[in-house]
């Protein structure tokens, strides 16, 4: 199995979390957790829709 590129995208931001906390924790700054929770969600958002076929997603659109 070869994953799509939607994939990849979304594995590597759930990777990155262990480092967002660091980040986080070294600079005292709990917005950064805040922002890639956001970011994460909505990156999950338009892997569901592409899965589900919900709307009018392209691959496009995920990355601009």
């Amino acid at each position: 199995y070869e994953f799509l590129e939607i994939e990849k995208i979304l594995i590597k931001s759930i990777v990155n979390f262990e480092s967002e906390i660091e980040v986080a924790a070294l600079n005292f700054d709990s917005s950064v957790l805040a922002k890639f929770a956001i970011d994460l969600a909505t990156k999950f958002h338009k892997f569901y829709a592409v899965f589900t076929g919900a709307g009018h997603f392209t691959l496009h659109s995920f990355f601009s």
